[in-house]
């Protein structure tokens, strides 16, 4: 929650909803990857990186949902 407030400012409400729903639903694989950081087994930029790629991914999701939505005229 703290990563999405900081980001919301920065991404369009589209993405940030993509980017809730990625976390939310690969949040074991989020989980494992802070219980390896907080084990000291990981590292901060690795998780930093992961979550990042998730926020990229979530990016492009809400693109292309966006492009499929119906034309306005």
């Amino acid at each position: 929650m703290l990563l999405l407030s900081t980001l919301q400012g920065l991404y369009s409400l589209p993405t940030m909803m993509a980017f809730s729903r990625a976390l939310c639903l690969g949040r074991d694989v989020t989980c494992g990857q802070f219980a390896l950081l907080r084990a000291g087994e990981g590292s901060l930029a690795g998780f930093c990186s992961a979550t990042l790629a998730q926020l990229g991914e979530a990016q492009l999701e809400a693109m292309k949902a966006v492009e499929a939505l119906p034309k306005r005229k």
